[in-house]
């Protein structure tokens, strides 16, 4: 999808190109996610659209990501759009913990930004447990999508001994023998 100018050259008579809005906004094009935007300096087919090749791209998926190389056609999984932890974001890109909720940060996924209640994070799949702001940044081995008795699936931090489980305000968890941190018993 074109945001304003879906560019394209245009040869004149004369054999010289222009660079014209070729397609108009809310186009849809499909540049080729891989490769060198050199090879095309005219662009490509009849109305010589702009090949770009690094684009950004925002993922709308939640679940893990991994970060490659700019132009390998890796740079959005298709379990993308997580929080990403300020430590492993890319310089200028809206992370948990800069202090500004921005980009797909919410309560939920960074409450150190957006000022949520302190809580599990929701999830559908193990991925969604291993995005930066799933789990607490305390807690050391992670967490586990897991269904709670009320039905809900939510990330819960995996332990060894009580100690390995967060100390949230008003409740005590203590180390379930599913290696998991659970409400104590009152």
């Amino acid at each position: 999808m074109a945001f304003g100018e879906a560019l394209g050259w245009m040869q004149d008579p004369n054999g010289t190109y222009q660079l014209l809005d070729v397609h108009g906004a809310g186009a849809q094009r499909s540049d080729p996610k891989t490769g060198d935007p050199a090879v095309y300096p005219h662009g490509n087919g009849p109305q010589g659209d702009v090949i770009r090749i690094h684009n950004f791209a925002r993922c709308v998926r939640g679940g893990a990501v991994t970060f490659a190389a700019a132009g390998t056609g890796a740079e959005c999984p298709a379990a993308g759009d997580p929080v990403v932890d300020c430590a492993e974001a890319v310089p200028g890109d809206p992370c948990c913990g800069d202090g500004s909720c921005a980009g797909s940060e919410n309560e939920t996924s960074c409450a150190a930004d957006c000022g949520g209640t302190v809580g599990p994070t929701t999830c559908v799949e193990q991925a969604d447990c291993e995005v930066a702001g799933a789990c607490p940044p305390e807690v050391t081995l992670g967490c586990a999508c897991s269904t709670t008795p009320q039905g809900e699936s939510l990330c819960i931090p995996r332990c060894e001994t009580a100690e390995d489980c967060p100390s949230p305000p008003d409740v005590t968890l203590t180390c379930s023998p599913d290696g998991l941190c659970v409400p104590a018993a009152p």
